[in-house]
């Protein structure tokens, strides 16, 4: 079994997702990080330099060996779920779980850090830019087997509340 992790930037999956497997003992896998280190560049030069079309086909073959994996937890890239393709190795072995936070609370951690880094926030970080893309993904987002909504909680009070819906008994 692998747990999976989907959601905004902002959400926690990274963070989350290290203190779950930690406690399981499992490997983690933040997605986003493995494509860095296999073409040595990262997201937002892929996006730059290739465009997101190409980089949302990295991501799928990524996921597609990391969901052969057995016992860990992946923390995916925030647009991972809007690829169909994307579901069908999400669901193999996985329990999907949604980090879902409010738009203020994903601007807030935002603005601490980490923006720049995202291609679709480079030019315009605000409520308006990241309400305007859950809205384009929410959908995408409500397919996921467990909802955890971590609005005012720290990450480690987020990891246990999914280690309790979904670690293996």
């Amino acid at each position: 079994m692998n747990i999976v992790l989907i959601g905004m930037m902002g959400s926690g999956k990274s963070t989350v997702g290290r203190l779950i497997a930690a406690k399981l003992k499992w490997k983690f896998y933040d997605s986003d990080k493995v494509i860095e280190d296999e073409q040595k560049m990262t997201v937002a030069e892929i996006f730059a330099a290739k465009g997101e079309a190409a980089f949302r086909e990295l991501e799928t073959r990524v996921l597609s060996r990391l969901a052969r994996e057995a016992d860990c937890v992946i923390a995916t890239g925030g647009g991972a779920p809007t690829v169909e393709t994307n579901w069908k190795f999400f669901g193999e072995k996985s329990a999907v779980v949604w980090l879902k936070s409010s738009p203020e609370t994903l601007l807030r951690r935002l603005e601490r850090g980490g923006a720049q880094s995202r291609p679709l926030l480079k030019d315009a970080l605000s409520k308006e830019k990241i309400l305007e893309i859950l809205k384009n993904r929410e959908r995408f987002y409500q397919r996921a087997g467990f909802v955890v909504e971590s609005d005012g909680l720290e990450p480690q009070e987020t990891a246990d509340k999914i280690f309790r819906l979904v670690a293996p008994k």
